[in-house]
């Protein structure tokens, strides 16, 4: 997600459907506290959870 991959290709990815990556992305959302990709990864950042991103 924080190097700006879709849904749909961090699916491929993980080989999960994109509906269980959104699924999990909104919970994510939610104990971050923000509405959108940009803040989750700014929150994300500011919390030291990427390396090298």
């Amino acid at each position: 997600m924080a190097s700006g991959k879709t849904y749909r290709e961090i699916a491929e990815y993980l080989a999960l459907s994109p509906h269980t990556v959104r699924r999990h992305m909104e919970h994510i959302y939610k104990k971050l506290g923000v509405q959108s990709k940009t803040q989750a990864v700014n929150a994300g950042r500011e919390r030291n959870f990427f390396e090298n991103v």
